[in-house]
C-alpha cells in the first residue's frame, strides 16, 4: 500500500510533465535553409566546322556547322585549353555519322548530332563539364564539279 502512495504521485508528475512538454512548450524551430540559385551556365562557341558529306566516294555537299557548348560554371578555361582535342573528336564523330543515310534522314538532325557530340565531350572532358551541345547548320554548299 505504501508503494502505491509513492508510485501514483510519481506517475502523475511524469504524465503532467509530458503534457506540458507536448502541449505548452513551443516546438523547436527547424533552421531555414536558403537555397542558392544555381550559377548561370557559361557558353563556349567553337569555330564553325566544314564537313564534307560523301556518298559513293564523291563529296556531294559541304556542311558548315556551328557548335556551341553549354559548360559548367568556371570550366570555360578548361574547355578553351582542350578546344583542339574537342574539335578533332567532334569532327571525327560527325564525319562518321554524316556518312550514314539514317543520320542524314533524321527529322531533328541538329538535336541528334548534339546528343552524340555530348557523349564525345563527356568522354574527352569527363562527366559534368559539358552540360549540353547545341548544333546549328549554317550553310550547305554543293561542291564545284570539274
Amino acid at each position: 500500500m505504501k508503494r502505491l502512495f509513492i508510485i501514483i504521485p510519481i506517475l502523475l508528475l511524469l504524465s503532467a510533465g509530458a503534457a506540458v512538454w507536448w502541449l505548452v512548450l513551443p516546438a523547436p524551430k527547424e533552421p531555414q535553409v536558403v537555397e542558392q540559385p544555381p550559377p548561370p551556365a557559361e557558353f563556349v562557341v567553337l569555330t564553325p566546322m566544314v564537313l564534307p558529306l560523301i556518298q559513293e566516294g564523291k563529296v556531294v555537299v559541304h556542311l558548315t556547322l556551328k557548335v556551341v557548348l553549354e559548360v559548367r560554371p568556371g570550366s570555360v578555361n578548361d574547355i578553351t585549353l582542350a578546344e583542339r582535342q574537342l574539335t578533332d573528336g567532334f569532327f571525327s564523330e560527325l564525319h562518321g555519322l554524316l556518312a550514314m543515310r539514317y543520320v542524314r534522314e533524321q527529322e531533328d538532325m541538329p538535336g541528334f548530332l548534339g546528343n552524340r557530340l555530348l557523349m564525345v565531350g563527356e568522354r574527352l572532358m569527363g562527366p559534368g563539364v559539358i552540360l549540353k551541345v547545341l548544333v546549328s547548320e549554317l550553310a550547305r554548299q554543293q561542291p564545284t564539279q570539274s
